[in-house]
């Protein structure tokens, strides 16, 4: 009840203080699992139920101390369920529908093949995979346990996630506006799917990016408050929405606007959970280069910039094509010209026409280097961009009619 309430505002009804909601829920957890203990301290269920929170994830020493537990826990109870299942959490915590975390969860479907609650969970993590034939598999399980799941026909369809990125896809390939008109179509039919309201709102404001609403994106990021932000799980999305609103108030604002958005974003990032692993993400940087530029610290933001730039291939693996955008996007807080050569540079083994597909599609987050004449140039020779800027960018409807 406590996660849904912090993620989708479940049980909360309007005048309630969502803080002290959460709160009673925890707090009737905590004596629930202490009458448990005084009553069988040594029982499975009360020692399983004590690493279990649906709060994840905790600090890096309290995962290492719950995932030996449960390692004790399988391998004294090898044939059950809940051990594997919540094991599979764990995994998928750190990460994300990887190898171990999907075979745990497998695991327990083998040996409770129909918990509904075991099934609805797993076919969500192949929804967010993509993985259409487990995605078919499960749901048919589910609609012969739950016979009225069959009218959630929006279980059945890859995760909201998935199909945006499909959609974002197509539309860099070929800049169909028309693509547009479906993103916003699927993202609002899905509102009443089985997904986090950050995770929701982030995927608005990347769609408010494509439609030009510059309004929506900045109080898109003012609705989210910090301390509801800081998990592991939801402050990639937190960081994305205070990133394209600073990137707005950058471009057209004041320093007495942006600075305090460049401020939030430093200190998120200070602190938030695993901030160490957050290091290791590319899109950690181009925000924190543009914050601390916009600060007055230039130094600070050149070590980001260079850490990134020192690591093209990623700290988990990754696509060249990926890094190259996000170099680009924070090399141009630093030195716009430079920016752009980087993304014109054939000797570092991205595609270029990628990338620049990204700084068209994105240009409001590419606010010193989208007039650069050289992008111009390129834009207008390659005609695939240029209706789409010339409906947002005064500067691109001026180039598109005159040829200069």
């Amino acid at each position: 009840m406590a996660k849904r309430a912090i993620d989708r505002d479940w049980y909360i009804v309007e005048g309630d203080d969502k803080a002290a909601v959460i709160a009673g829920f925890h707090e009737k957890s905590k004596r629930a699992l202490a009458k448990a203990i005084a009553l069988d301290p040594n029982h499975f269920e009360t020692v399983l139920a004590s690493v279990v929170d649906h709060v994840w994830p905790q600090p890096e020493e309290k995962m290492r101390e719950r995932k030996g537990v449960l390692d004790r826990l399988i391998k004294e109870n090898p044939e059950n369920a809940s051990a594997w299942y919540h094991m599979g959490w764990w995994h998928n915590h750190v990460e994300p529908r990887e190898e171990k975390a999907m075979a745990a969860f497998e695991r327990a479907l083998k040996l409770d093949p129909f918990n509904a609650r075991y099934v609805w969970a797993i076919l969500d993590q192949y929804r967010q995979k993509g993985d259409e034939a487990n995605i078919a598999r499960l749901v048919e399980r589910l609609e012969q346990i739950i016979p009225e799941t069959t009218e959630d026909r929006w279980l059945a369809r890859l995760s909201l996630h998935v199909r945006v990125r499909q959609l974002v896809e197509a539309f860099l390939t070929s800049a169909d506006e028309a693509l547009i008109a479906e993103y916003e179509r699927i993202w609002e039919e899905s509102a009443n799917e089985r997904i986090s309201l950050i995770h929701y709102k982030r995927i608005e404001s990347e769609l408010r990016l494509f439609t030009n609403e510059k309004e929506r994106i900045l109080e898109l990021a003012a609705e989210q408050e910090l301390e509801d932000s800081l998990s592991w799980n939801k402050f990639a999305s937190y960081f994305t929405m205070q990133s394209n609103a600073l990137t707005l108030l950058a471009a057209e604002g004041t320093s007495r606007e942006f600075e305090p958005v460049a401020e939030l974003i430093v200190r998120a990032f200070q602190q938030a959970e695993y901030r160490e692993r957050n290091m290791t993400y590319w899109g950690s940087y181009p925000p924190l280069v543009m914050s601390h530029v916009l600060l007055g610290e230039p130094e600070k933001a050149r070590e980001y910039l260079d850490t990134l730039l020192d690591n093209p291939n990623g700290w988990h693996g990754g696509d060249v094509n990926l890094w190259s955008i996000h170099v680009v996007m924070a090399m141009q807080w630093l030195d716009p010209k430079a920016a752009v050569e980087f993304a014109f540079s054939e000797a570092s083994g991205y595609d270029n026409e990628y990338l620049l597909s990204q700084i068209a599609a994105y240009h409001l987050n590419a606010p010193r280097i989208i007039n650069d004449p050289k992008i111009q140039a390129y834009f207008l020779k390659n005609g695939k961009w240029m209706d789409y800027l010339a409906k947002r960018l005064p500067k691109y409807a001026k180039l598109q009619a005159t040829g200069k």
